[in-house]
């Protein structure tokens, strides 16, 4: 027994080892790209407004910090296979059945909850909030909160977008009921106008555009539970 731990403590440690050197590699290749990365960025959700730094060192920590972040997502994909090889000779076939079917639709809906964000949400968003200040304040926006409020907005994104996924496997577990989610579909509507109204802004339209993506995900997640049969 003793033995069998050790051996799972090495190979734990080696893959360990494995996946952070591939992050090490990854984070440090993807410094050079990092300022076009972000002119980019600037450029699509910004436009022509002016970024300011509070520091001599805030220009290169936001480089760092996105090389990190290009670092993680490039080496998903190997964390993924050395935390499948691990757990995987632990389960049963219907849970390795069950996990390996979840993997895909998991980064698809991630990708899509960047993308919406991206491409949708955040360039109203920052419009909005930036045409608020104008009437008082001259907006001075610095480089290192505006790029953290972004990146904090995709990331949520990309958590929410797993609503369908996360309400299927509990579903499939037996710890959710597709007919209480129907059930209480007034309630999470509420809640969710909610939630939008308090982590976007005061626009309508901000709000909204966070508030639909989040119901029509909740209705997909519904119709999800009961492919996973959810229904009791």
């Amino acid at each position: 027994m003793k033995a069998s731990l050790t051996e799972h403590l090495k190979e734990l440690r080696r893959r360990l080892i494995s996946v952070l050197s591939v992050f090490a590699i990854a984070a440090i290749l993807s410094y050079p790209i990092s300022p076009s990365l972000l002119s980019r960025a600037k450029a699509d959700l910004l436009g022509d407004l002016d970024l300011v730094v509070l520091g001599p060192q805030e220009a290169l920590m936001i480089y760092v910090k996105v090389s990190v972040l290009l670092g993680f997502a490039f080496t998903m994909p190997v964390l993924t296979y050395h935390v499948w090889a691990f757990i995987s000779p632990g389960l049963l076939k219907k849970e390795k059945e069950f996990i390996a079917y979840l993997v895909l639709p998991s980064a698809l809906l991630f990708a899509s909850g960047l993308l919406f964000g991206y491409y949708a949400l955040l360039p109203v968003a920052l419009k909005f909030l930036i045409a608020s200040a104008q009437p008082l304040a001259t907006p001075m926006l610095s480089l290192d909160h505006t790029f953290t409020f972004i990146v904090s907005i995709l990331l949520a994104l990309g958590v929410i977008f797993q609503l369908p996924l996360v309400t299927a496997a509990l579903a499939r577990l037996g710890l959710l009921d597709s007919r209480a989610l129907s059930r209480y579909r007034r309630h999470s509507i509420v809640v969710i106008l909610l939630v939008s109204a308090m982590v976007t802004d005061p626009s309508v339209v901000t709000q909204l555009l966070l508030a639909v993506p989040m119901i029509i995900l909740y209705e997909v997640g519904i119709f999800t539970s009961k492919l996973a049969g959810g229904n009791g």
